[in-house]
């Protein structure tokens, strides 16, 4: 007699991370920050979260909402003080790299200079 053994329930599909997000999570490795995929406050996800600066990144695909991205945004920076970089998804290009470092590294020296790392 075979025994059955259950398998883990999963509601959400599973997640397949696009070049934009993978891009983006390549430049952060490259200065030595960590990062995570979908980091999720409360019932909100961000694209890509780095711990160190308390910053969320939201790469926007076509199917985004100005409007209801701005609200989200505010409670993601009132509820958990979190610094939100929202990009257009054809923005993450090779070319935008070095703007794109130099932003994290000028958000790392404002909270060191603040205290805050």
């Amino acid at each position: 007699m075979g025994y059955l053994i259950p398998m883990p329930l999963r509601n959400d599909p599973i997640k397949r991370f696009t070049p934009e997000q993978k891009r983006v999570a390549a430049w952060i490795r490259e200065l030595g920050l960590s990062h995570s995929f979908e980091a999720e406050f409360d019932s909100y996800w961000v694209d890509v979260y780095v711990p160190e600066l308390n910053l969320a990144i939201e790469l926007d695909g076509p199917y985004h909402f100005s409007s209801s991205d701005a609200r989200r945004d505010e409670i993601l920076g009132g509820k958990f003080g979190l610094e939100v970089w929202r990009f257009k998804n054809n923005q993450i290009v090779e070319s935008f790299k070095p703007t794109f470092v130099n932003s994290i590294l000028e958000r790392a020296a404002q909270l060191e200079n603040d205290g805050q790392t």
